[in-house]
C-alpha cells in the first residue's frame, strides 16, 4: 500500500513537471498534494504502523520528533492547499465578484504581496503554523505535562 501511495503521487508529480500543457495553477496544487500525501506514505505510515503494533516506538528519539512534525507539516500543508484550490475554483467561477472581493483585500492591507503569497505558498504556511510543535518538548518540561514525549519513549 505504501508503494503504490508513494508510487502514484511521484508520477502525478512527475507528469505535471515534465509537461509544461499540464502546469496549470490546479494542476500546480494538486502537486502540492501530492508532495504532501508522498511525505507521509514515505516517512510516517510504516513507522506509525509498527509503533501500533508494538506498542512500543524503536526508531530513535530523534525520529520520533522528526516523524510528528512531518505528520502536522503534512496535514497542515494539505489542508492550506485545500484551501487554496477552493480560493482559486471561487475566483474562476465568480470573476466580477471575485475582482471585487480581491481589489477590497488589497484594499485593506498593505502588504498586497504578502496575501497572495500566503494563497499560493500552503507548505511556506504549514511550515509557520506547526513551528511550534518544535518547542513542545521545552513547554512540557515547564509545565510538568506529559505531552507526547509517552510515544517517544
Amino acid at each position: 500500500m505504501v508503494l503504490v501511495a508513494t508510487g502514484g503521487n511521484l508520477i502525478v508529480i512527475w507528469i505535471v513537471m515534465a509537461n509544461r500543457r499540464m502546469r496549470t495553477v490546479t494542476n500546480i496544487f494538486l502537486v502540492n498534494l501530492s508532495v504532501a500525501d508522498t511525505m507521509v506514505s514515505t516517512l510516517n505510515v510504516v513507522f506509525n504502523f509498527t509503533y501500533m503494533l508494538n506498542l512500543h516506538w524503536q526508531f530513535g528519539l530523534v525520529y520520533c520528533k522528526i516523524s510528528q512534525f512531518v505528520s502536522i507539516l503534512s496535514i497542515c500543508a494539505s489542508v492550506f492547499t485545500l484551501m487554496a484550490i477552493s480560493f482559486d475554483s471561487f475566483m474562476q467561477a465568480n470573476e466580477e465578484l471575485a475582482e471585487l472581493l480581491l481589489m477590497e483585500i488589497m484594499y485593506r492591507h498593505t502588504h498586497k504581496n504578502r496575501i497572495l503569497e500566503t494563497i499560493t505558498t500552503p507548505h511556506d504556511t504549514a511550515r509557520i503554523s506547526v513551528g511550534p510543535l518544535l518547542m513542545a518538548r521545552v513547554i512540557s518540561r515547564l509545565l510538568s505535562v506529559l505531552c507526547c514525549n509517552s510515544i517517544c519513549t
